[in-house]
């Protein structure tokens, strides 16, 4: 998510008050072209950021939306702050503390206030995964939290 959030950060300065080209680059439409092959598509820009290429850069992004206007607001603005991480962290070992004590009626009560607060949990077999989604709501994790207390 890093590097795609870079990569967004990178085209959007080189392409910063650029006109697009008139067309899309020709190889880019032809990766669309090719059973929208969207892995080609994205190796074509990432061939035009690299040559400096920003009219062509800009024209053949703004064709699949990746540099309109606040669209990387979400990751540039991240609604998660170290202090909801670290609540997540505290209520996650909450979780794992009921579980193990076979309190599944806590266990499920934890779960179900990360659904309200936006934040999606994964058991995985490489421990749990959590996300936040765009329903996020910093203010309800919080009163969560203190409803666990």
């Amino acid at each position: 998510m890093k590097e795609a959030t870079d990569t967004l950060r990178k085209w959007r300065g080189l392409t910063e008050g650029v006109e697009p080209a008139a067309n899309p680059s020709q190889a880019f439409v032809e990766a669309l072209s090719d059973d929208l092959n969207t892995a080609g598509a994205i190796a074509v820009l990432h061939g035009l950021a690299k040559a400096g290429e920003a009219a062509g850069l800009k024209a053949s992004a703004d064709l699949l939306g990746l540099l309109l206007p606040n669209y990387d607001a979400a990751f540039t603005n991240s609604p998660i702050k170290n202090l909801d991480e670290a609540r997540i962290n505290r209520i996650l070992e909450l979780r794992k503390k009921s579980r193990a004590a076979k309190d599944f009626a806590m266990s499920d009560k934890i779960r179900d206030g990360f659904i309200v607060a936006g934040v999606e949990v994964k058991d995985t077999p490489d421990g749990v995964q959590w996300s936040v989604t765009s329903k996020f709501k910093s203010k309800l994790l919080l009163q969560f939290e203190e409803a666990l207390k």
